[in-house]
């Protein structure tokens, strides 16, 4: 299993432009197939450059408008899994003063599972498309389900980068002033 960083740590600026990052995100990006990144390239460039899918990144807009009215650190659980892994993590969005926004994340937990072919970005892709939650990390394959519990082939098809309902309900209806800690798993 691939060693992960304890934390990772980077900024946006009041115009959603990454300001800085540090080296856990460093550690990250080179862990898990982005060393591009680790070089401070990502710096000046806005975060939904980083966020695929047009709903996740509506999403992540939405919930740092969230943690700036409020003023308030903001938890999110989800789920950044790899072919061999589920990796269940926190980001922490942390508003400034200034209308920047300070994101932390970090793994609770990490779990080796069997390979899994729709998670390996660099495996040929065969025909058709899946949606695959950006927040708990399960497809939509006629129903959503773990990726392990799902009829993948050994060409896997397509991903597409979405939310699922259930996310999509724990993430944007709890209330400003509800539970600082919200995500797929429930609050804390």
């Amino acid at each position: 299993m691939t060693s992960v960083p304890a934390t990772a740590v980077y900024a946006i600026d009041p115009d959603g432009r990454i300001a800085w990052t540090d080296d856990g995100f460093a550690d990250l990006a080179h862990a898990y197939g982005s060393p591009h990144l680790a070089d401070g390239s990502a710096v000046g460039r806005p975060l939904t450059d980083f966020v695929a899918g047009e709903r996740p990144r509506a999403l992540q807009r939405e919930l740092i408008a969230r943690a700036q009215s409020t003023g308030a650190p903001l938890d999110l659980r989800y789920r950044c899994d790899a072919p061999e892994m589920r990796r269940h993590a926190i980001l922490r969005l942390e508003p400034r003063p200034d209308g920047g926004v300070v994101f932390t994340t970090w793994f609770e937990a990490i779990e080796e599972r069997p390979y899994q072919s729709l998670l390996d970005t660099d495996r040929p892709r065969g025909a058709g498309e899946v949606g695959l939650c950006a927040w708990c990390n399960r497809v939509d394959d006629g129903g959503w389900r773990e990726v392990d519990d799902a009829a993948i082939t050994a060409n896997p098809p397509r991903v597409a980068h979405t939310v699922c309902e259930v996310c999509e309900l724990l993430l944007t209806t709890r209330p400003a002033g509800g539970p600082t800690r919200s995500g797929p798993y429930g609050p804390a």
